[in-house]
């Protein structure tokens, strides 16, 4: 693998907890250690884990352009032989007009132009690493929303409603979902990329309005 200074990112762009051998508890006064068989019931399914995966935010838009080390990174995340063979990705649909928000690292570029017009030329970067991802195995594309455009938000703003509450003003509801509905479109038929599901709405309890720390 090439050494880059910019490797130092990596643990972040991962974004995995890793998680330290858990201590013993002490066993309480007046029980055994006596043995205990456990039986397991292999015909009744309680849940389906689609894949594990990682969220592209708030990295792809930046780290999709360095044409050094990308493919090493996009090993290390997608290639189950020579990384950890992460099967989804998490695409984060800008809402771009984020000047005011203080991490440039947490700006995106929205494909919007105007109501109903896109700039497929934009988020290159991002759409690089979704494209790295299919080609090395990845079936699940998650395309999500922290925030509508601007102009659907009530605030004026991509960095929440004052309050904390929803941002997206109630008249635009069928316009947002226009908007995800063309981008995801575009991403599907003209990108090839495997888009699986849409999640409208990310983190809506935080205050972000206040910190301005992203959309």
């Amino acid at each position: 693998m090439k050494i880059h200074s910019r490797c130092r990112w990596l643990p972040f762009i991962l974004g995995l907890s890793v998680l330290a051998p858990a201590k013993a508890l002490p066993a309480r006064q007046g029980r055994t250690n006596a043995e205990m068989q456990l039986t397991v019931d292999a015909s009744t399914t309680y849940q389906t884990i689609e894949g594990f995966g990682a969220s592209a935010a708030w990295w792809a838009q930046e780290v999709g352009g360095w044409e050094d080390v990308r493919e090493d990174i996009a090993d290390l995340l997608f290639d189950p032989e020579r990384g950890i063979g992460l099967s989804i990705i998490r695409y984060n649909i800008g809402a771009g007009d984020g000047e005011n928000i203080r991490d440039v690292w947490r700006r995106t570029e929205t494909f919007e132009v105007a109501p109903g017009e896109y700039d497929w030329n934009r988020d290159t970067n991002a759409i690089w690493m979704m494209r790295a991802a299919q080609a090395r195995g990845v079936e699940h594309v998650v395309a999500f929303a922290n925030s509508p455009p601007a102009r659907m938000t009530i605030s004026g703003l991509t960095t929440g409603e004052k309050e904390g509450g929803s941002n997206l003003r109630p008249e635009m509801v069928e316009s947002f979902a226009q908007y995800l509905i063309d981008i995801v479109r575009h991403l599907r038929e003209d990108e090839g990329i495997p888009v699986t599901w849409i999640s409208p709405i990310n983190e809506p309890q935080w205050e972000w309005h206040h910190e301005n720390g992203q959309e």
